[in-house]
């Protein structure tokens, strides 16, 4: 019989799970409940525990025997609950967060040489399910029991988005002096300082490339699964958190939708962010900007209880503390 899944979560991932598990011979269940596998990606830790926990959610719905596979960015602390709940109900749970190899690839996530796996989750089940996960990865890695997959994409997390901010800086350094860093860079991967991808992010910034599928939406939620999962163990990651509260910025202002590359607008223009659909003046609400913007971006605080952010459409479950944090970034304009 031929071995059957369903999906549950964000559409886009949905649908692209859904075709190349199918192309690769797998069979699509009419629903959660007659599925042998449940795969979920969601891109906020309440949006991820309703799909599992929630009523009509993973763990109620699956027949017995079940495996459901988690390919979100998340917590150890969520991935290990879910697995409890699972076994408790005769189900079995895998954490398999996605990590891209390089994140401007137009079709990022669709392109199995592009995606490595991490896996957390019993031998038996992981091996049970590997002609599935490896449908969807090239590479494709079992770190350990649950919780082990989201602490290394944590950690993956972490060094590929300080990564990517570094090579948002170093293109405005050079931009503003009207130079290229790309000499630089080149330099620094060949001295083994910088991954190889680092020259097609960059090369991507310098150009205006900003059409791939890793989007900053996403971005901002990988980077909120690695704080929610730092704040569990009341850690403080200042580093990660000020990558966050740029890239959130930039979500708020309109670059939701746009690629990870495409952060370097942050320092753009504002004639130029403008072409790519951000408007400043979004941020002024948030982060105590009065009047014109003028892309000064002087060091403002906010209060969350004050915003809404379901109007911008994000909402990834982050809370920060009672004082707010620091809303502008000095200097984002050339202007």
């Amino acid at each position: 019989m031929a071995t059957t899944f369903a999906f549950s979560g964000d559409q886009y991932i949905g649908e692209l799970v859904s075709r190349k598990l199918q192309d690769a011979g797998f069979v699509l269940a009419a629903g959660l409940a007659s599925a042998d596998y449940i795969f979920t990606y969601c891109l906020s830790q309440t949006q991820l525990e309703d799909a599992y926990l929630g009523t009509g959610g993973a763990v109620e719905s699956a027949k017995e025997g079940c495996c459901m596979v988690d390919l979100s960015p998340s917590t150890c602390t969520l991935a290990k609950e879910i697995y409890a709940v699972a076994r408790v109900n005769e189900l079995q749970a895998i954490d398999a967060p996605l990590v891209l190899v390089d994140p401007c690839a137009h079709d990022a996530f669709g392109d199995a040489e592009n995606v490595m796996m991490l896996v957390g989750g019993e031998d038996g089940a992981v091996a049970d399910a590997m002609p599935l996960l490896s449908v969807l990865a090239h590479d494709v890695r079992h770190l350990g029991l649950a919780g082990s997959g989201q602490l290394a994409k944590a950690v993956c997390t972490a060094q590929q988005a300080s990564a990517l901010i570094a090579l948002v800086e170093s293109h405005a350094i050079a931009k503003a002096q009207g130079e290229s860093a790309g000499a630089a860079l080149t330099a620094a991967t060949a001295a083994g300082f910088l991954a190889p991808q680092a020259l097609s992010i960059y090369q991507a910034m310098e150009e205006g490339h900003f059409h791939g599928t890793y989007s900053c939406r996403v971005v901002l939620a990988e980077l909120t699964a690695v704080i929610n999962g730092a704040e569990e163990i009341e850690l403080v990651l200042t580093q990660v958190e000020a990558c966050q509260h740029l890239v959130e910025l930039f979500v708020v202002v309109g670059g939701g939708d746009l690629p990870a590359p495409a952060l370097a607008l942050a320092y753009a223009a504002d004639d130029e962010g403008a072409s790519y659909g951000l408007d400043w003046t979004r941020a002024d609400g948030i982060y105590g900007g009065e009047g014109d913007h003028g892309h000064d971006h002087d060091h403002h605080h906010h209060d969350h209880d004050e915003y809404d952010y379901d109007e911008y459409g994000y909402d990834y479950g982050y809370d920060d503390d009672e004082d707010g944090y620091a809303g502008g970034f000095g200097g984002f304009s050339s202007n």
